[in-house]
């Protein structure tokens, strides 16, 4: 699985504020954790493609350029996931779980966040994969926004 790194999309209208870089790294090793520690998952090395990687941009923005990071890495799905900030007590992270072959999402969800803290983010991510991306659901609905990229 290629595990590519959170994204931070900020609407709110408020000031930047701290620097997210740490959070953004920890969340994404979250992720790519709990999905490894399910055992239906290994995660494979983005380093090989880290240059292109950032050179693309917001990844939920590029139109699928990230399959093809993805292919050239060997991974069979890719994890997208994007944190949008509302306001200061408002968010949402929304995670991607597509098969990198068919270019298809299998799985995906979204949880509301209240406040923009590491602990929201943490605690947003394990209960995605708990109760949405590792669930065994055969009726599953979409849970949140379109598909990033069309």
């Amino acid at each position: 699985m290629a595990v590519f790194p959170v994204e931070f999309a900020d609407t709110s209208g408020e000031a930047p504020g701290a620097d997210r870089t740490g959070r953004i790294a920890s969340t994404t090793a979250e992720l790519a954790d709990l999905l490894e520690q399910s055992g239906r998952y290994r995660e494979v090395d983005l380093t090989p493609v880290r240059q292109r990687l950032t050179a693309a941009g917001p990844l939920h923005l590029c139109d699928g350029c990230w399959l093809d990071l993805a292919r050239e890495t060997g991974a069979k799905v890719a994890a997208v996931t994007v944190v949008h900030k509302m306001s200061t007590l408002v968010a949402s992270i929304h995670v991607w779980l597509v098969d990198v072959a068919a270019g298809q999402v299998i799985r995906d969800g979204a949880v509301s966040l209240r406040g923009d803290t590491d602990e929201a983010w943490r605690r947003g991510v394990r209960y995605l994969v708990q109760n949405v991306l590792l669930k065994e659901d055969p009726g599953h609905v979409s849970r949140s926004s379109p598909f990033p990229g069309g």
